[in-house]
């Protein structure tokens, strides 16, 4: 599966969720994109603003609003995976790339 399907996947997932966990009613229609996926498509930020908008309603009216522990860490892994930030700092500060600007040594 491409990568913006798996994010698609999982936001989907995710709304639905959180619609359950609030009493929101909530239908999603099929995703009917082809091609390549960013993600996120106008259908899916409809539905976002949808329950964007029935959750701020549902907290002045007073009532609990969740959205903690409604999906975990692994599942969030999967649909968007991580490569850690690499913390190699050259010995010499000459080597660090400055994009063209001049290297000033008392920083």
């Amino acid at each position: 599966m491409e990568k913006g399907k798996r994010i698609c996947e999982a936001l989907k997932a995710l709304r639905k969720r959180i619609a359950e966990a609030n009493d929101i009613p909530f239908e999603m229609e099929e995703c009917s994109h082809e091609g390549d996926c960013p993600g996120t498509c106008p259908k899916c930020e409809s539905e976002l603003h949808y329950l964007i908008e029935a959750i701020y309603r549902r907290g002045q009216e007073g009532k609990p609003v969740v959205l903690d522990g409604i999906m975990g860490d692994e599942e969030l892994r999967k649909a968007f995976p991580y490569v850690p930030v690499k913390q190699n700092t050259p010995e010499n500060p000459e080597e660090m790339e400055t994009m063209g600007l001049p290297y000033d040594p008392s920083q």
